[in-house]
């Protein structure tokens, strides 16, 4: 949990809506944050398409979590309009800061190729990292978060903690039906032991 996010290589042309100082300046240049959420809303706007989900609203869901990034990948402006989001109920990126609250699993650092030979014996899946009171870590001057930053901006994780805690109440957990026997049956019976679908 403790690295979910990832920096990747985005490729975006098209000659009928950027030119190519533009996407130069996408491919090599820019470090402005996109989740992979926000395609759905850019490519609603793209299309005139209202990406509110109306009937998930009606129904009291929380609304999607998708920001129009066409103008950054247009070159309108140079700025994300996505500048924080929940990584997960413990961790929160907000600008160049990451916080993390709770026990972090998988939190040691590896190599280029991993697992190598001098892996062995202390594998990232063993090591964790214990954020009780919260760890704050730069990601753009200190991408591998080797850092703890927390004791030297004690203000920046308490307004980060309270932003955490608004952004957690719209996490929506699909309610876990109880065990049916049935279920189980049929998973043996008719998917030789695997799941498959399956309607009560």
């Amino acid at each position: 949990e403790r690295e979910r996010e990832e920096r990747e290589c985005v490729c975006v042309y098209s000659k009928a809506y950027l030119s190519r100082a533009v996407y130069c300046v996408l491919l090599c240049c820019s470090q402005q944050p996109i989740h992979v959420a926000d395609w759905y809303s850019t490519f609603c706007g793209l299309a005139g398409v209202d990406p509110t989900d109306h009937e998930a609203a009606a129904a009291g869901l929380p609304p999607i979590d998708s920001l129009d990034v066409w103008p950054l990948l247009s070159g309108a402006n140079n700025t994300s309009p996505r500048q924080e989001w929940l990584v997960d109920e413990g961790a929160l990126l907000q600008g160049e800061w990451k916080l993390l609250t709770g026990r972090q699993i998988e939190a040691g650092w590896a190599g280029p190729q991993y697992p190598n030979t001098s892996s062995a014996g202390h594998e990232v899946c063993t090591v964790s990292l214990a954020c009780k009171d919260g760890c704050l870590f730069n990601v753009v001057n200190d991408p591998t978060e080797h850092v703890d930053l927390a004791a030297a901006h004690p203000d920046r994780v308490a307004a980060m903690k309270v932003r955490m805690a608004e952004w957690v109440t719209t996490i929506y957990h699909h309610p876990i039906p109880p065990n049916d026997p049935e279920c189980e049956a049929t998973a043996y019976q008719k998917y030789a032991g695997f799941l498959g679908p399956w309607l009560p």
